[in-house]
């Protein structure tokens, strides 16, 4: 991991070096060709003409945003609403959240300086006074510092840094970087007419890898997946390389360090990640019926047919899919052989807890205070800053954070995130494996947990079902030859009850604070939801299943959702579509607390997932249990969204 150590030329180095490693290698590529970049780097040169002879207020004006408070963020917001609309589905996630960063940081230092409080929350007065315009009056300046955020943003983005005070070290290191680049790009490119300086970034994209051993190395590790789909015979295949993963961070593992076996768990689970990004996130008759994967593990005989039965067991729980794997011994090591283990902690702990900044996860870390459990976190993460900032918060000093990227992998196109909890396990389970624990918690409110659909059509994710535990415990406790048991402690529980129980323990400041870093929602990487809804990336839709939940549980004080049904003031909030969730929730949540509708007809209804609940549940839920459980959760819903 990287860090400010007084050592600026070090630093520089270290980051170059990354940049030319193999998986980031093929991602900064992409991202440099994606004309989403290039468009937001046209845009920033426009307005550096337009605000030489006009005002900051009267750029607003010409892109219709409102001068009020926030008007750096408004403007970028729109810019990059406007690119993306101009390219539509074909930009990257990744791509948008790293250079979209990008230009917002470019654009608030330059008008700002060094102002942090108008480049956050300056009106168009405050920022018209604070800009000078000599910052941003030559185009190649322009490209220099755009191209030197890019880099700094994809490196922070893929955390392979400790940014905190070294963020300005950081930049410095990336901005000296982008000079080199650019004085190439002059030399090679330009002087030469090759390429125009408006190309300079798809320019340097397609001949990023030139020189590059890495890059050009044919040491791989195929990864072989055959989809079946049915009713009408289809038949996909997906070749990957797994050397292509660029795994990162890992900083705080314990004393036992990284064991082949829950390396080659965690890199499974990764691939079937993968392969859900393939999937249309459209429901239709046309299924995935079966999956077969060939690829290479660095420990084959420990996948006995035993666990091989858990694993598939696993995957059709959560997926509806028959799975199939051979495994066969690799030869090559990759990334992940290398994961950064600085910082080790020396001694081993129980308890291993997964934490994602949701609004569970960190009820989960009180619930870890209040009866003083001595564990380690084990998070991958999406927000990075925020996990840090709220295990800080609740003084968890052994925090484990992973992530990866995958070179030329696929964009998220499914949008039904069925397979993405044993991703999460999986780590956990690295995590717990490093630490000697026993046990593994995966913090769920009981309602979602146990997977109750408010009707039929719905299937809800299992991602922390008692049978998903139950087999998970199975699964690594035979493949590691010790115990570990997969739990959930707020399996009774609704989010309201567990979010309460962190208030009366926080107080009400402390609870404010924490509640307000965390987030909730399927659709934050989105910008229209259920159709014609526009929302800002980044913030919560207010229409998912785990938004309406969340809405439950935080009746009072809580984050801005794009749309919001506690309120009938809500432009959208007789709208049929935006309400699809919510009214099937409300027809259900009103059934179950009819007078007459009572326990035994609940039991008799009931489908199977609920039963298996039950069955999986190790003694801690009977149906009757399970009927009160959603009882309680239905009448928060109706307290909660009142009726159109």
């Amino acid at each position: 991991m990287l860090t400010a150590d007084g050592d600026q030329a070090r630093l520089t180095r270290e980051i170059n070096a990354m940049l030319r490693e193999r998986g980031r290698a093929g991602f900064m590529a992409g991202l440099f060709q994606d004309p989403f970049a290039t468009t937001l780097l046209d845009r920033l040169i426009e307005l550096s003409g337009s605000v030489q002879g006009q005002s900051w207020p009267g750029v607003l004006d010409a892109a219709a945003v409102a001068r009020g408070p926030g008007s750096i963020t408004a403007y970028c917001d729109a810019v990059i609403d406007q690119a993306l609309r101009a390219h539509g589905d074909a930009v990257d996630e990744r791509h948008i959240d790293r250079v979209g960063l990008a230009f917002r940081s470019f654009l608030a230092t330059t008008l700002a300086g060094d102002n942090l409080a108008v480049a956050e929350r300056g009106d168009a007065a405050a920022v018209e006074a604070a800009f000078d315009r000599t910052r941003f009056a030559a185009p190649d300046d322009i490209r220099r510092g755009f191209l030197g955020q890019v880099i700094a943003k994809s490196i922070a983005g893929e955390s392979c840094i400790d940014l905190g005070a070294s963020a300005l070290s950081v930049e410095r290191a990336a901005n000296t970087i982008a000079a080199a680049i650019q004085q190439r790009f002059e030399e090679k490119f330009v002087r030469t007419r090759k390429a125009d300086r408006g190309d300079m970034l798809a320019t340097i994209g397609a001949n990023y890898s030139i020189g590059n051993r890495l890059m050009s190395t044919s040491r791989t590790i195929p990864a072989h997946v055959e989809i079946i789909k049915a009713p009408r015979p289809e038949t996909q295949i997906i070749d990957l390389d797994l050397a292509g993963i660029q795994w990162h961070d890992a900083a705080g593992l314990g004393p036992l360090g990284l064991d082949p076996r829950a390396l080659d768990l965690l890199e499974v689970a990764r691939l079937v990640w993968e392969f859900e990004r393939y999937i249309p996130k459209r429901i239709s008759s046309q299924r995935v019926r079966s999956v077969k994967v060939a690829v290479p593990v660095r420990e084959p005989s420990a996948w006995t047919a035993a666990t091989l039965a858990t694993l598939t067991a696993i995957l059709r729980l959560l997926g509806n899919a028959e799975w199939a794997f051979e495994f066969s011994k690799r030869k090559t090591p990759n990334a992940l052989d290398r994961l950064a283990l600085d910082g080790s902690h020396p001694d081993r702990v129980p308890t291993i807890a997964l934490f994602s900044a949701g609004l569970d996860s960190t009820s989960g870390l009180d619930w870890l205070r209040r009866n003083d459990s001595d564990a380690a976190l084990a998070s991958f993460f999406g927000a990075k800053a925020r996990q840090t900032e709220l295990a800080d918060q609740f003084a968890f000093k052994r925090h484990v954070q992973v992530g990866c990227t995958w070179s030329n992998g696929r964009r998220r196109i499914g949008g039904q995130f069925q397979y993405r909890s044993f991703l999460f396990l999986a780590l956990g389970a690295l995590v717990a494996r490093s630490y000697g624990a026993t046990t593994l918690l995966q913090f769920e409110n009981g309602p979602l947990a146990i997977a109750m659909p408010p009707a039929a059509t719905y299937r809800m994710t299992r991602r922390a079902h008692p049978m998903l535990h139950s087999l998970a415990s199975d699964l690594f406790s035979n493949l590691f030859g010790d115990p570990l048991s997969v739990e959930n402690p707020f399996l009774t529980m609704t989010k309201r009850e567990a979010a309460n129980a962190m208030k009366a323990h926080l107080g009400a400041k402390r609870f404010e604070k924490a509640i307000l870093e965390t987030e909730t929602c399927w659709n934050l990487a989105s910008r229209q939801v259920l159709g014609a809804i526009t929302k800002r990336i980044g913030q919560p839709c207010g229409l998912c299943i785990p938004c309406a939940v969340r809405r439950t549980a935080l009746p009072g004080r809580d984050v801005t959702h794009a749309v919001d049904l506690t309120s009938k003031k809500d432009p959208h909030f007789a709208d049929g579509d935006a309400r699809i969730h919510i009214d099937a929730y409300l027809a259900w949540a009103r059934k179950l607390t009819a007078p007459s509708y009572g326990a035994e007809r609940f039991a008799f209804e009931a489908p199977q997932i609920v039963r298996e609940a039950v069955a999986h549940s190790q003694g801690k839920l009977t149906m009757a249990e399970i009927f009160d459980i959603e009882r309680r959760f239905a009448r928060e819903l109706i307290e909660t969204f009142p009726e159109p």
